[in-house]
């Protein structure tokens, strides 16, 4: 029996009221350069980043060369807005921001009022030209919709090149170990990746996997870097897992799910099953929640989830025959005779047969015949 929770209020609060704290491995950017239709650029032009879920704003302003940087963005869809005097104001409805990226959103302001506003409904360009760092990204909806074992978001790194699974694995918590799926990555060993959880250090310190490995339900995006890493992930020759966990957002919302898996819907191992697979009956449930504590401020979000595993699997091995539990092995004469041990010298030397080789009844010792009363009969007639 397995129980996962986990409360992101703590997390919460470091996100909305200290997000300098961050750095770039848990959160993204956008920056680029405003300028006039002519080419000339247009310091002090006030730029404002509007998370679109929960209202949360980040503002700047160009400097002198036209350039801005709006840093500390948690995961998710942005509407960005400049403004400067004497030039139309311009809108960007949907910029999409990951962990760790780095959007690159050049503006060309018109001249004209400040109040007229052009609004832009694409979004910006998603081609990275500032980072090189190979690796891929998970959104939520892709999260939810990928079949994982154990609903498990380690098992998504096999979508990544240059990456090999671990054999045998089941992505279930255990006294052992975590969820975590172990893997390596361009050669290296399991043990030479890192694991960062919102921000934090989330690596095992002897398998090298991730310590806490949260629900799909409560991740807002998966990141695996492969190589190229940026110089705030160092410590690493393999790969780095980057979890990033929800937060609630100005409207109220949440999920529930339950999961089955049961042994009446698996195939039969044909060498170690004759009888069919054993008895397994899996069951993950859990739910999220997360609204507004002060909208546009601060925000609460948590989930559970738990695991329950009834499970009992079939071993092909070798019991003793009916006559063999009550002393009968006359059937192994004349190949195998049974000697009497308490009969010829110390060395083994006068001993004599069992009759028939069969062992009397009082020479049999009760303890071990209540042992044998408790293993199974054979089950496949004629070995």
């Amino acid at each position: 029996m397995k129980i996962r929770a986990l409360w992101l209020i703590p997390v919460l609060f470091a996100v909305i009221l200290v997000p300098a704290a961050f750095g770039q491995a848990v959160s993204g950017s956008i920056n680029g350069s405003i300028t006039d239709s002519s080419g000339a650029t247009v310091p002090g032009a006030a730029v404002r980043v509007i998370n679109t879920a929960t209202g949360v704003e980040y503002v700047t302003k160009s400097n002198s060369a036209g350039y801005f940087n709006s840093s500390n963005l948690i995961a998710g869809s942005y509407r960005v807005e400049v403004a400067a005097t004497g030039f139309k104001g311009v809108s960007y409805k949907a910029v999409t921001v990951d962990i760790g990226s780095l959007i690159r959103l050049d503006v060309a302001l018109e001249v004209g009022n400040v109040q007229d506003k052009v609004t832009v409904t694409g979004e910006a360009a998603q081609l990275q030209t500032e980072k090189v760092e190979l690796g891929g990204t998970v959104s939520e909806r892709a999260l939810l919709a990928l079949p994982a074992e154990g609903r498990n978001p380690t098992a998504l790194a096999a979508l990544q090149a240059g990456v090999i699974m671990g054999t045998g694995q089941e992505g279930i918590p255990g006294s052992s170990g975590s969820a975590n799926y172990s893997f390596s990555v361009n050669g290296q060993r399991a043990q030479m990746n890192r694991q960062l959880l919102d921000g934090v250090d989330d690596t095992e310190g002897v398998g090298g996997g991730a310590a806490l490995v949260p629900s799909t339900d409560a991740i807002q995006e998966y990141q695996l870097v492969t190589s190229n890493y940026d110089v705030e992930l160092g410590q690493v020759a393999g790969a780095v897992q980057i979890f990033t966990t929800k937060s609630g957002t100005n409207d109220l919302h949440g999920s529930a799910h339950e999961f089955n898996r049961a042994n009446a819907m698996f195939a039969r191992n044909p060498f170690s099953e004759p009888n069919g697979p054993g008895h397994f009956v899996w069951n993950q449930f859990g739910g999220t929640l997360g609204g507004p504590i002060k909208r546009n401020k601060l925000f609460l979000f948590g989930y559970y989830e738990g695991i329950r595993v009834r499970s009992g699997g079939n071993v092909l091995t070798t019991v003793p025959l009916a006559p063999f539990r009550t002393g009968d092995f006359s059937s192994l004469l004349p190949a195998h005779p049974i000697f009497d041990p308490q009969s010829g010298s110390a060395n083994g030397v006068g001993r004599t047969p069992f009759a028939g080789n069969i062992i009397p009844a009082n020479r049999l010792d009760p303890i071990v015949q209540n042992l044998l009363s408790k293993l199974p009969s054979p089950t496949l007639s004629g070995t």
